[in-house]
């Protein structure tokens, strides 16, 4: 969705390993992907918000939801 991660399939080596040589040999794309990974962290999950979302939580355990 956000272009900043790579999948590859769970018990394979050579799964990983094309990923990993797919970011090795294409240093932009590599560059590019890491730009949008620091974008989303920077609009998701920046202090305030996890401890608005972790409070909110607290919340609703302690009130029994």
């Amino acid at each position: 969705q956000y272009d900043c991660g790579l999948s590859y399939q769970a018990d394979s080596v050579e799964s990983l390993k094309s990923q990993v040589l797919s970011l090795y040999n294409d240093p932009q794309r590599r560059q590019a992907m890491g730009e949008r990974g620091h974008t989303l962290l920077m609009q998701r999950f920046t202090t305030d918000k996890v401890f608005a979302n972790a409070w909110a939580h607290l919340q609703q355990v302690v009130r029994g939801r």
